[in-house]
């Protein structure tokens, strides 16, 4: 399976929205957290963390810019190294939930 987009046009990773919702600001907020626990960038826990889906999905980033290309790197590692724990609080904030 393969998630185009998968980098959600940003909205993880600089861009800014009017009027977020309470989910993406706390999925945002743990997306940075963790990319600074880890010295990495926050693309590649956004990657990171598709890549652990249990479906093995395949991201396609879309962009032809350099730099993001660069924060994406880190991507399978990140991938690696999450814990169940990470991948499911992500997908819990995401959801507009806490974790239990």
């Amino acid at each position: 399976m393969q998630a185009w987009g998968s980098l959600a046009n940003g909205i993880y990773s600089g861009r800014t929205l009017e009027n977020p919702s309470e989910a993406y600001l706390k999925t945002k907020q743990l997306i940075e957290e963790m990319a600074e626990n880890k010295e990495t960038t926050l693309e590649a826990i956004v990657l990171g963390w598709l890549m652990k889906h249990p479906a093995m999905i395949q991201p396609v980033i879309g962009t032809a810019n350099e730099k993001r290309i660069l924060n994406c790197q880190d991507a399978a590692r990140q991938s690696a190294l999450m814990t169940r724990e990470e991948w499911y609080s992500l997908y819990v904030a995401s959801r507009g939930q806490l974790m239990p």
